[in-house]
């Protein structure tokens, strides 16, 4: 169950302007890794993240009841795809396929879901080679820790893919195809 007064309203405010305390907070992150694409419309995304959340944050006995912090995560999730005619290209996450191990911070050993997030589009390259994508709308993501606290957030996101090369198709690198 969220905090109290933590979650969003209808037109996305915080909800805790309506309390006065306006103690939101903000999370900046950044990612990376690999999005493999299956060539069938599906694929699955593993990466890397680095977060940090600065001030204000009000610490214990008020929301958010953490003090700034940093912290690094892996993370993993499937996701749809389609490529249109046009050049343009979109994709959604699976739900209940995103997973996180959170590796330093304060979160350290735990492990997060989110619900979903929202779908991204974007523009291929004319060669094919290089893709960019951003989140076009703001959606309120459950975040879920295996400690039980709830944290609603409406994050943002804009993505460049880069095709690597993998001209031997030797995927694990032991000389063998």
């Amino acid at each position: 169950m969220a905090l109290p007064n933590s979650g969003f309203q209808p037109d996305l405010r915080p909800n805790d302007v309506l309390t006065g305390t306006t103690s939101s907070y903000v999370y900046n992150f950044s990612a990376e890794g690999i999005r493999k694409f299956n060539g069938d419309g599906t694929g699955t995304v593993k990466g890397t993240t680095v977060s940090v959340v600065g001030r204000p944050t009000p610490g214990p006995g008020g929301y958010p009841h953490f003090p700034p912090a940093a912290g690094t995560s892996d993370f993993s999730f499937s996701f749809t795809y389609t490529v249109n005619p046009d050049g343009s290209w979109t994709s959604a996450m699976v739900p209940g396929s995103f997973a996180q191990n959170h590796l330093t911070g304060p979160r350290a050993g735990q492990t997060s879901i989110v619900d979903a997030i929202p779908p991204m589009t974007g523009m291929v390259s004319q060669d094919g080679g290089t893709l960019i994508a951003a989140q076009v709308t703001a959606v309120v993501e459950t975040h879920t820790y295996s400690n039980g606290d709830v944290d609603p957030q409406i994050c943002n996101r804009t993505r460049t893919f880069i095709k690597l090369n993998d001209s031997d198709h030797d995927h694990d690198g032991d000389g063998n195809h």
